[in-house]
């Protein structure tokens, strides 16, 4: 893998050269088609002049025939020479989706960074009045953790995706 230019994943930037990333994966889950299913996920392997270890998981019910809720859980930990220093970062995540009638859908996705200290939430409720034409409502708004539970970001957005045949 060639970088092009210096990366500043910390604050020492990696060199822009030429890096072999070779890393060995094991996955496991759970037969999809149940109502409880589980996946998880390990990688370890090389990451530019370091090491990174990931290691995810997640468990989701499908309550037929009208929702989906899934929690989950991702660790990054990334082990570079001393100039650079080590990171670990986690990543949790839940989402619910609701289905009200066949063209009536919101979900919802909560998520905990600990890499930027961002508590993030996104729900959309989306109408699909024709084929490949949908309106969506969409409430997205973010928190900082780091010293107070305080909002940094918050919008609503309307969009509207409508199939035009030529």
């Amino acid at each position: 893998m060639d970088l092009l230019f210096p990366f500043g994943i910390t604050a020492n930037p990696l060199p822009a050269k030429s890096y072999n990333m070779t890393e060995f994966n094991v996955q496991f889950n759970t037969d999809l088609r149940k109502l409880l299913n589980t996946q998880m996920f390990v990688v370890y392997g090389q990451f530019y002049n370091g090491t990174k270890l990931t290691y995810r998981g997640s468990v989701s019910y499908r309550a037929q025939p009208w929702g989906n809720f899934t929690l989950g859980l991702e660790r990054n930990d990334i082990w570079l020479p001393e100039l650079y220093g080590n990171l670990h970062f986690t990543l949790a995540t839940a989402r619910m989706e609701i289905n009200f009638a066949t063209n009536l859908f919101w979900t919802t996705f909560l998520q905990y960074n600990t890499q930027r200290d961002n508590f993030n939430i996104n729900s959309r409720f989306q109408w699909r009045f024709a084929p490949m034409s949908d309106l969506f409502f969409v409430y997205t708004d973010n928190y900082a953790i780091d010293d107070l539970f305080g909002p940094k970001s918050r919008s609503f957005v309307l969009k509207l995706n409508y199939w035009l045949t030529l």
